[in-house]
């Protein structure tokens, strides 16, 4: 494999098309040996079933065999060398980017802009890679496309997850210096905490995914501990930004969708009913709340919402509704098994 700063991808080109290219690059050269192997490995296979019963008293079947245990063999031995040198290869992608995207900046070093630029440069790589772990292999047909998607996140989701959580993570160490530098600058402390949402929101994914090799792995990776360390983070920033200045709803809304995440959903109503404090006529939020207010059983609230919607001409006041209807059919099942019970 070569380099990343010998490769041959054009110099001129911007930082994230050829980091981009770089990292396809990388996932490729091991997308294309998985293919290659397991092609070898179904074909020797089904020469052995079909040729078996011509075979079977011939030298010919040990060969067949004895190339279905070497093929086997060697595919795991070459993937434990190329999983080996994995993480090497994209923590040197990670400060190749960087590098690159230093060159490009017009700023000093010790300017906030600099920083700044920086971090929205990583997360923007980060974000890039959403979701890149299902694209790898291409299907025959559309009926297998699902198929060779979980194969394509089987084989490279952890590769991904590693590259965009070392992104994020340099992303705030910039962040960092930056409150270190302007330790009183509001801009500066909401903008680590966006971050810390950023790769909260990262580890999230991860939490609610229904790929249960991803969900045994999480589990290895101490994946939820993280996600609340960087929600705490996050919301303490938040708390500074409110403590040195009015609430405002861009805070408020940030700290409902960290606790939503964190499952607490009267914190997230109290949230939104500030927001709603500073705007009323915020209808997503009338909404939001409507929907919460159910959720947690306070139907009289719940119904405010609706009406609130409906009065306004919202098309969501009928989903809201549905809502209500829904656990009013709850409860009267409840109501009726007990009677009868």
């Amino acid at each position: 494999m070569a380099t990343l700063v010998d490769s041959s991808v054009e110099k001129k080109m911007h930082p994230l098309e050829e980091a981009m290219a770089l990292f396809r690059k990388i996932t490729e050269e091991h997308a294309r040996f998985h293919s290659v192997s397991f092609i070898l490995f179904g074909l020797e296979v089904f020469l052995f079933i079909l040729l078996y019963g011509y075979l079977q008293k011939t030298l010919w079947i040990t060969f067949l065999l004895g190339a279905i245990l070497f093929t086997a063999i060697s595919y795991f031995v070459i993937k434990f060398y190329l999983d080996s040198k994995k993480p090497d290869s994209l923590l040197s992608l990670k400060d190749h980017y960087l590098d690159l995207c230093k060159k490009d900046l017009i700023f000093s070093e010790n300017s906030k802009e600099f920083h700044l630029t920086l971090s929205s440069n990583l997360f923007n790589f980060a974000t890039n890679l959403s979701g890149y772990e299902y694209q790898l292999y291409k299907s025959p047909s559309k009926a297998l496309i699902p198929f060779f998607r979980h194969v394509s996140c089987f084989f490279h989701w952890k590769e991904v997850f590693f590259i965009r959580e070392q992104l994020m993570q340099l992303a705030i160490d910039e962040h960092i210096q930056i409150v270190q530098l302007f330790p009183n600058d509001l801009e500066t402390h909401a903008s680590l905490a966006e971050s810390f949402i950023q790769i909260s929101k990262l580890y999230a994914e991860l939490l609610k995914t229904q790929e249960p090799w991803i969900k045994k792995s999480a589990a290895e990776l101490d994946i939820e501990n993280k996600f609340r360390i960087s929600s705490d983070l996050a919301l303490e920033e938040l708390n500074i930004v409110e403590n040195f200045s009015t609430k405002t709803p861009w805070t408020l809304a940030q700290k409902a969708s960290i606790f939503h995440e964190l499952k607490k959903p009267n914190d997230e109503i109290y949230c939104y009913e500030m927001i709603l404090d500073i705007n009323p006529q915020d209808e997503a939020v009338i909404y939001r709340l409507g929907v919460l207010y159910f959720a947690q059983g306070m139907v009289t609230k719940g119904l405010e919402c609706y009406h609130k919607l409906k009065e306004s001409g919202d098309i969501r006041a009928e989903n809201l509704i549905k809502l209500y209807d829904a656990r009013f059919n709850q409860m009267m099942y409840q109501y009726k098994s007990a009677l009868f019970d």
